[in-house]
């Protein structure tokens, strides 16, 4: 019988894997509050080096249980579960812990061997040098800073170079941060370390080291290979001999005092620094410089005299001072400046610093005529004791004499250069050259049967000092009003009070001056052919016209020559006179015909009262009016037609812009004129501009009374029955 084989086992069965989860993400309120830890994290607030995401995972990590929700913490990825696999908060803190401890233990190896193997530092040429221990004041170990000096070095130039081995000077005598004439805000504050580096043993010190250095050590004598010292060796002079030869010159440069004690605490880096914003280093760039003295000196003004008293400095060193400063006047003109030794020494100076290879504030090459010139034009300002500058800048002669031409003042002129209008004139710019050749013929030709050439000369003088004392270029005519404002259309520089105070000096000169002298010297230039000034007259009229801007409840008006240029009216500033009633209706119907539409949100914001509008609404209501009322909606074209109409006026004015009562006119000519006056106060009033209706019913009153009675066809009894209806008539 055969055997029954038993049944074979089933297959056994992998066994059940759990559903897959969701990623897990904490809640809301967690994902905040761990922003704020992260946020307001200590090594965040000091700005350690700790990376944003190594911040963020920690703040996760180190969150307490309580800050989470029990059934978000299943689902949150970084919170073990009995699913996860992940590493305990403990653990991932140990490895964090073992990373940082490696790390800092690497560093340590890496910057304490070289220090441990300094007897193996010369056995190769590449090897890497321990880093020097930072320079102890006024104990300055020369030899340590600096990189040492080659072994085939004259023994006397080794002896002199390890006597610097404990120099008393402050280690700020090695900083460049004030060389040249910039700010630097992280370099060592001027007043708390000057007085500390210029004192009178560390100048003595370095003097005698650059004899003793200079005298015994030559050529290239460093060392150059594998320093790593305080010093980028690309500035690096070449030899100790130059490197204390910069260090003697710039103490000497930096510790200038003034012998008259009129300096500002002592030195007169400080009291240029504090006076001028000067930043006189020994390498500084005076152009640059001389144009802060010119800013400070543009405006007329007076500093009264006061007590300072106070202390500066540190917890290291402090210095108290208790002095007077004494009253100081500011001006364009000349000698309105006062200027103290320093400031007149720190001219003196610049008069002979110029090299080929100097350059302007902007880079670029200046040649000397332009370099002197410059300073002439703001040392002139200065009133000192003593010696005038204008004498001083006579010294100049004998340092350039196989520069310039003896009487290169009177010949040298410079008629490419093109002033802006911000810029006032130098003694190269036209006319001011033709001015001083004049005058040189003029010498020639007095005599005593005539006093015209002696009177013309005197007049001319005048007119050339009152020139150069100009902030802004007012030396203009029509043409060149109108050549400016097709390039740049703006003219604000010859509208500040600057300008307008340097403009009074060019008046006074013909205003002292009789009109009948004024004709004579016009005759008399044009006969002899010499230089003309005359022609300059009426530039202060002109300008005044061209910066004139209307009363206007808006703000960011424009004058109205910027306005009438968009419209290529500017004649009406040539011409004081109001413009013809026929130039002003077409330009302004032809301006309101360009206005924009008014988009939906803006005619919303319009609709509203001010007080209703809220800071952001009036923001976006001024940024769209700002372009209306310097164009087609400009107070400049209202004035021409209301002038200063107003109901209050108990005598009303007969003179209307544009129109005179007593003259007869034409009455289409008047109703257009009211009609384009109603038209621009609508459509204005529509875009948010919004005129004073008050002035527009007065102004039709006066013109509807006066012309009452002229015969009108249909056309003209339609606005007179809208001028009635509004209580014009």
């Amino acid at each position: 019988m055969d055997s029954e084989e038993p049944p074979s086992p089933p297959p056994k069965q992998a066994p059940a894997l759990p559903p897959k989860e969701p990623p897990r993400v904490p809640p809301k309120d967690v994902r905040v509050r761990a922003k704020r830890r992260y946020r307001d994290a200590p090594r965040y607030r000091d700005m350690s080096p700790v990376s944003k995401d190594d911040l963020a995972v920690n703040d996760l990590i180190e969150l307490e249980p309580e800050d989470y929700d029990s059934d978000a913490d299943e689902d949150h990825p970084l919170i073990p579960s009995e699913h996860s696999t992940s590493p305990s908060p403990s653990k991932t803190r140990s490895w964090v812990l073992a990373i940082a401890l490696a790390f800092i233990v690497t560093l340590a190896v890496i910057l304490l061997w070289p220090s441990t193997s300094q007897h193996k530092e010369n056995a190769g040429p590449f090897r890497i040098k321990a880093r020097p221990s930072p320079a102890k004041d006024y104990a300055l170990n020369f030899p340590e800073q600096y990189p040492p000096l080659r072994n085939d070095a004259t023994e006397d130039c080794k002896t002199a170079w390890a006597a610097l081995d404990s120099v008393s000077c402050h280690s700020q005598i090695w900083s460049r941060s004030w060389d040249n004439s910039r700010l630097n805000p992280l370099g060592p504050d001027l007043s708390r370390y000057l007085p500390q580096v210029c004192t009178e043993e560390c100048t003595e010190i370095l003097r005698q080291a650059r004899t003793d250095i200079g005298g015994k050590c030559w050529s290239s004598q460093w060392d150059m290979r594998g320093y790593n010292g305080r010093f980028n060796t690309t500035l690096l002079e070449p030899t100790p001999a130059e490197a204390i030869d910069t260090l003697a010159k710039r103490q000497d440069h930096n510790c200038r005092t003034s012998p008259n004690g009129d300096a500002e605490r002592n030195f007169c880096m400080i009291d240029l620094e504090q006076r001028w914003w000067i930043w006189d280093g020994m390498n500084a760039n005076h152009m640059r410089d001389l144009n802060n003295f010119v800013r400070f000196t543009n405006e007329r003004k007076v500093e009264p005299g006061k007590k300072m008293k106070g202390t500066h400095g540190g917890d290291d060193w402090q210095q108290t001072y208790d002095y007077w400063r004494e009253e100081r006047r500011f001006g364009p003109g000349k000698g309105e400046t006062d200027c103290n030794f320093c400031t007149a020494n720190w001219f003196v100076r610049m008069l002979g610093d110029w090299r080929e290879t100097t350059v302007d504030e902007d880079g670029r090459p200046i040649d000397l005529p332009h370099y002197l010139s410059r300073i002439h034009r703001a040392g002139r300002r200065c009133d000192q004791a003593g010696a005038s500058f204008e004498q001083m800048f006579d010294m100049i002669g004998p340092g350039y004499e196989e520069l310039l031409p003896d009487d290169w003042m009177w010949t040298i002129s410079d008629p490419k250069s093109e002033l802006g209008l911000g810029d006032g004139p130098t003694f190269l710019h036209e006319p001011l050259p033709a001015i001083r050749a004049s005058v040189g013929k003029l010498d020639t030709m007095i005599n005593r049967w005539d006093s015209t050439p002696e009177e013309y000369r005197i007049f001319l003088e005048d007119f050339h000092e009152a020139a150069l004392s100009l902030t802004c270029n007012a030396l203009i005519t029509y043409e060149d009003l109108e050549r400016f404002l097709c390039e740049t259309d703006d003219i604000a520089p010859l509208c500040t009070s600057t300008c307008q105070y340097s403009r009074s000096f060019l008046s006074k000169v013909f205003r002292t001056t009789q009109p009948h002298a004024i004709q004579k010297f016009d005759r008399f230039a044009r006969t002899h052919n010499l230089a003309n000034p005359t022609v300059f007259e009426k530039s202060n009229d002109l300008i005044d016209r061209s910066c004139r801007k209307e009363k206007s409840r808006f703000l960011y008006t424009e004058p109205c020559s910027i306005v009438w240029n968009k419209y290529r009216r500017l004649s009406w500033i040539k011409n004081p006179q109001t413009p013809d009633i026929t130039e002003l209706v077409s330009t302004v119907q032809a301006a309101l015909e360009d206005l924009p539409p008014v988009p939906e949100g803006v005619a919303i914001l319009v609709s509203k009262r001010e007080n209703e509008l809220s800071s952001e609404e009036r923001s976006a209501l001024s940024r769209w009016r700002r372009p209306l009322i310097n164009g087609a909606c400009s107070p400049c074209f209202w004035r021409q037609f209301v002038g200063e109409a107003s109901w209050a006026d108990p005598k009303p004015k007969t003179k209307i812009p544009g129109i005179d009562i007593d003259i007869p006119m034409e009455a289409d000519k008047v109703f257009s004129w009211l009609r384009s006056m109603r038209s621009m106060h609508e459509r204005c009033a529509a875009s948010g501009v919004v005129f004073d209706r008050e002035e527009l019913l007065a102004t039709e009153a006066k013109i509807v009374a006066k012309f009452r009675n002229v015969p009108s066809d249909n056309e003209h009894e339609d606005l007179r029955r809208a001028t009635a209806s509004d209580g014009a008539l």
